[in-house]
């Protein structure tokens, strides 16, 4: 999945798209859940997130952003049914 910002004439473009039915946009649900949490309960969460997943897989997608330490384990539980993305990082304090 690539993510990239939509100028003014490609969100109009889409609008009209979305008007006229000839496409349709799906909602993307995200998360994160900063750094709270074990690995055991990430994967747990993950499992769980990718399980239900295909139930929605018309109407939307799922991104989850788990603790830094935790992506790959995560990635590796989601089974590829849902985008697993990384929290943002700053030098400032909490």
């Amino acid at each position: 999945m690539v993510l990239r910002r939509v100028g003014h004439e490609e969100n109009n473009n889409m609008f009209r798209h979305k008007i006229s039915g000839e496409s349709a946009m799906k909602k993307l649900i995200a998360g994160n859940w900063k750094m709270n949490g074990s690995l055991k309960m990430s994967r747990e969460l993950a499992a769980d997130i990718a399980a239900q997943a295909p139930d929605y897989s018309d109407a939307c997608e799922f991104l989850i952003c788990p603790p830094s330490l935790y992506i790959q384990s995560v990635r590796e539980a989601c089974g590829g049914k849902v985008f697993v993305g990384a929290q943002d990082c700053s030098s400032q304090e909490s």
